[in-house]
């Protein structure tokens, strides 16, 4: 699910025994263990989930992804710990969120904590995260930044995007506004996202050096 920069906010813990279903040898799986392993997991994750929310930390990476891109749009908070039976298709689908979530190490308050640590001093001279970390981390973990990384752009350029408009004094909600139409397609090129929020691309590329 992570890639470039954003993978840190995922690295991982000492791997779950967690199957990857090949849907091609479905005949092979017990669905009645599968459906007992997704309930076992289901209950370490929310454990962790909630200590998370308890802590304050329901901006990070991985907490915040699995919320808005996995569990909400199918309106649910946690994963299912029931007994109803999933289908195998269901299990996969389930099973491989699970995975990435409970190897992550930041699907802990500890990791977190860790991380926070570590990436500090990466993001230091940057002066959108001088002035605000939690906004830094709120911005790197919205469903838009996910999203656009997913449909190629990097996260060297959306970081930079951010910390120019920050810089520049553009308001975290109009950075989130334009990020939006950008990742729609009712902006269709990075001079134009620059020109959404009152600045110059062209600029931008001169302020490097």
């Amino acid at each position: 699910m992570a890639q470039g920069h954003l993978a840190k906010y995922a690295f991982k813990r000492k791997e779950e025994e967690i199957p990857i279903i090949d849907m091609r040898k479905a005949s092979s799986y017990n669905l009645v263990e599968l459906n007992k392993l997704r309930r076992r997991l289901a209950k370490r994750a929310n454990q962790r989930m909630r200590e998370i929310e308890r802590a304050g930390y329901t901006d990070a990476y991985v907490y915040a992804t699995t919320m808005s891109g996995y569990l909400q749009p199918t309106e649910r908070t946690r994963f299912y710990e029931g007994t109803r039976q999933m289908d195998l298709f269901t299990l996969r689908e389930e099973l491989n969120e699970l995975r990435w979530f409970l190897n992550a190490k930041t699907s802990t308050v500890g990791g977190i904590r860790s991380f926070e640590r570590e990436t500090s001093k990466q993001f230091a001279n940057l002066k959108s995260f001088k002035k605000s970390p939690d906004l830094f981390w709120k911005y790197m973990s919205s469903a838009s930044v996910k999203h656009l990384k997913k449909m190629g752009y990097s996260s060297e350029e959306l970081i930079e995007f951010y910390d120019f408009a920050s810089e520049n004094r553009v308001g975290y909600d109009q950075i989130m506004d334009a990020l939006k139409d950008f990742e729609k397609g009712e902006i269709d090129s990075w001079d134009n996202l620059y020109s959404k929020v009152g600045l110059s691309y062209i600029e931008k590329e001169k302020s490097k050096g």
